[in-house]
């Protein structure tokens, strides 16, 4: 009797050691985030989005991640790893929890991430068709909108254009 109650005594205090609940991640992660330990961050909210894939931090936790990908706070990844990691959890949001606020910044940061980052202006263009398509009266249209009228057009062009343009209606 004495062996079974050391045993139920020793399951029950491993069992309750690794037991942190989905706000436990969500408050630590973001103390991390206020200390500027973004590694950790990134760590607790990665932690919690595993553990707690139905969590109702879910769709705010993947696009916290995609920022912290997109912000290339993981070293040990290469740029190109970092920013398709962003754009995995972003698609995460927009997909999964297509009705959060963060659903259309997230779409609209993926397709950036191709057009600017990764320099796929196939998938780019395809991402900000389905912004303007799923989001026409969302704030950030008309700069999709205008990432759509400039793939593929380098800062210094786009700036002659609006120049030119200026000149033009004077």
């Amino acid at each position: 009797m004495k062996k079974l109650v050391i045993i139920l005594l020793t399951v029950f205090f491993l069992m309750s050691c690794g037991t942190e609940s989905d706000q436990d991640l969500y408050e630590s992660a973001k103390e991390n985030i206020k200390s500027s330990e973004l590694i950790n961050a990134l760590a607790d909210f990665r932690k919690l989005v595993d553990n707690f894939p139905e969590s109702k931090y879910s769709a705010e936790v993947n696009f916290e991640i995609g920022k912290l990908y997109h912000s290339k706070v993981d070293k040990n990844l290469t740029d190109e790893q970092s920013f398709m990691q962003a754009i995995s959890y972003y698609e995460s949001v927009y997909l999964n929890f297509p009705d959060d606020l963060n659903a259309p910044n997230a779409l609209f940061m993926s397709a950036f991430l191709y057009a600017n980052e990764i320099g796929n202006l196939d998938i780019a263009r395809e991402k900000y068709e389905l912004f303007l398509e799923k989001y026409p009266d969302n704030e950030m249209a008309a700069s999709a909108q205008a990432e759509l009228d400039n793939l593929g057009v380098s800062a210094e062009e786009i700036l002659q254009k609006k120049l030119t343009q200026g000149e033009s209606e004077q």
